[in-house]
């Protein structure tokens, strides 16, 4: 049975946002296949939103996956990087505004970095930059 990797489910999330979501590394990493094996663009993937506006990093970096979140930055260019969600949250944001400052979150911090994350970014909402976030008690 051949998988439509254009359709969206009722929740309006592209298969690999799925796949985040179900918090297994093995689907992920099929589904990554999968699509490269049909020869799918993945960052297209990668930066399609679900209805809160949220792509699969945002939702790798919200469940605190380091794994989840390197292997998708592999894919992700920095327009998916940077993406921003209905209210506005980057996946810097989203982990800035959840950080209990952990070894683990350090190194996501890291790699979105690496990746081309804009700590600037929103830039209508200066007050909710990840710098800030990060500093707050």
């Amino acid at each position: 049975m051949s998988m439509n990797f254009e359709n969206f489910d009722v929740q309006d999330c592209t298969i690999i946002t799925k796949a985040v979501k179900s918090r297994s590394a093995e689907n992920v990493e099929k589904v990554i296949a999968s699509l490269l094996s049909h020869g799918h663009d993945i960052t297209h993937n990668l930066c399609t939103p679900d209805q809160q506006g949220y792509s699969a990093l945002h939702y790798a970096v919200l469940y605190k996956d380091l794994a989840m979140v390197k292997r998708l930055l592999m894919h992700a260019d920095k327009r998916c990087v940077n993406m921003e969600s209905h209210d506005r949250s980057t996946a810097l944001l989203l982990l800035c505004r959840n950080c209990s400052a952990s070894d683990l979150e350090e190194e996501i911090l890291a790699s979105l970095l690496h990746a081309g994350a804009n700590p600037n970014l929103p830039e209508k909402d200066p007050s909710s930059l990840p710098l800030l976030c990060g500093m707050s008690p």
